[in-house]
């Protein structure tokens, strides 16, 4: 079932995106991407991506640019948006590329360099973002966010064990305080700032355990009403 929930989601990105698409020759082969893509015809779909590929390479940098920010806007609004429109080979030959001049072009543009973080895992993008602008709200988010990935990892296996040094993300956690002052939108930040307390309450109860003395850390934190899981499932395969 959860197998046709996503191919259905995939399908209906397709159509949305054909729907958002002007009806230009350059546009012609990734148009019928989309249709056969959308129709289940994944070896004709392919066969029209290559080709629209080959012609994407002598478009102008004004096409490449303009090509990637619809596609990579509406991965970004459109449940599975980055799925079936934004295939490997789109992403590395076409996007990548046109982010990258994108980003060469205009020394003060923030949003190729968030674009190719997000999708790209670019790490170094992100921080040249935030140098470009460090008020800029994409970049500054994704920022945030990505660090609190990092005590997402360090808080997983708890209450059984702690991976990493609590002292460096407490520190962590007060830079990320700093960095939510910044955000502009309201929801936003309220959720930010709920996320910077969890992780605050469950650190800070875990090295007061470390200075307790006691051996669980499950049973200390029971005693004293302190949160002692960040609520990522683990699971323990015996072979």
């Amino acid at each position: 079932m959860r197998g046709i929930m996503i191919a259905s989601s995939q399908d209906h990105a397709l159509q949305q995106l054909l729907q958002r698409l002007p009806d230009l020759e350059p546009l012609t082969h990734y148009r019928r991407y989309c249709e056969s893509r959308a129709h289940g015809h994944r070896k004709q779909a392919f066969e029209q991506l290559e080709r629209f590929l080959q012609a994407f390479q002598s478009q102008t940098l004004d096409f490449k640019i303009w090509f990637a920010r619809v596609v990579l806007d509406h991965a970004e609004t459109v449940i599975d948006g980055d799925c079936g429109p934004l295939p490997h080979p789109l992403k590395e030959l076409a996007i990548k590329p046109a982010l990258q001049l994108w980003s060469d072009r205009d020394p003060t543009a923030t949003q190729p360099l968030y674009w190719l973080a997000k999708f790209f895992q670019d790490r170094d993008a992100l921080q040249q973002a935030l140098q470009r602008d460090p008020l800029a709200q994409k970049p500054l988010v994704l920022d945030i966010e990505q660090k609190f990935g990092r005590l997402d990892f360090s808080t997983h296996h708890l209450p059984d064990s702690y991976i990493g040094d609590p002292d460096t993300d407490l520190s962590l956690l007060a830079e990320i305080g700093l960095l939510i002052e910044k955000v502009q939108d309201i929801p936003t930040k309220s959720r930010l700032d709920q996320e910077l307390q969890f992780f605050s309450s469950l650190i800070s109860s875990y090295r007061q355990w470390q200075a307790s003395g006691e051996v669980s850390f499950a049973a200390w934190a029971a005693k004293h009403e302190k949160v002692a899981e960040s609520g990522v499932k683990t699971y323990h395969i015996e072979r």
